[in-house]
């Protein structure tokens, strides 16, 4: 799933589009939409932009927590990637790396 998606998904509170993920059920699902509302704004167009409040480090550790992650896993795997990571990229190289963790 694109950011774009997730962001549509969550404005839109679809959480039947996050169960599509593979990992993400129900509970999980409606974790992440209680979590990320706010997070995202949606233009007219259907296409959405990320509404950062905070660094993206700490982004990406949220959305690992929200995927059930520990903080110490979350934490551990957003130090493994570089500084200048956006938060999409950032969040599938977490998941790599924590998968071959």
């Amino acid at each position: 799933m694109s950011l774009n998606d997730l962001a549509v998904a969550v404005v839109n509170k679809e959480a039947g589009r996050l169960t599509k993920i593979p990992g993400v059920g129900k509970k999980t699902a409606e974790r992440l939409l209680l979590e990320l509302q706010g997070k995202f704004s949606v233009t007219g167009g259907g296409s959405a932009q990320g509404a950062v409040a905070a660094s993206s480090g700490s982004d990406i550790v949220n959305a690992l927590l929200g995927l059930d992650y520990s903080e110490k896993e979350a934490d551990w795997a957003a130090r493994q990637l570089s500084e200048n990571v956006n938060i999409s990229d950032g969040i599938r190289q977490a998941l790599k790396v924590l998968s071959k963790a």
